[in-house]
């Protein structure tokens, strides 16, 4: 082995080149990295923080738009005119 070996075997300590696989990834994490990130993602913005932020904002802009529906295409209807034929 040498020190890219681990007790594990095909675990690698460090790689041998910067272009890492996501082979090589899985076998340095014990993960794949799609599910690295989305763990990590879950973990990092699942929280509610986000709706304290956005929520006011996103209820009053829903509110507008509702009350916008009522006044929308309602225009005043514009007075009959009698044409006079001489």
């Amino acid at each position: 082995g040498g020190e890219y070996y681990f007790p594990k075997p095909r675990h690698l300590i460090r790689p041998r080149n910067d272009n890492a696989s996501s082979e090589l990834k899985f076998l340095l994490t014990g993960i794949a990295p799609n599910e690295l990130f989305t763990k990590a993602g879950q973990q990092a913005f699942n929280t509610r923080k986000w709706l304290k932020i956005f929520g006011g904002f996103g209820a009053g802009l829903l509110g507008v738009t509702v009350l916008a529906q009522f006044f929308l295409g309602k225009t005043k209807t514009p007075d009959k005119k009698v044409v006079k034929n001489d």
